[in-house]
């Protein structure tokens, strides 16, 4: 069975052309290397692509 909640519904390649930014932007976000202000930009910009 699937847990929504662990387990990832999409790879890390799949999430980062989908929401069409760097593979090695979403690497830096995943591992916690980005500042938390990149973190909100990068929330603005899925909010805007998504909307």
């Amino acid at each position: 069975m699937i847990d929504r909640f662990t387990d990832g519904l999409l790879t890390p390649t799949e999430t980062s052309s989908y929401l069409q930014i760097p593979q090695s932007t979403l690497d830096s976000w995943l591992r916690g290397e980005m500042e938390p202000e990149q973190v909100d930009a990068l929330c603005r910009a899925v909010v805007r692509f998504a909307a």
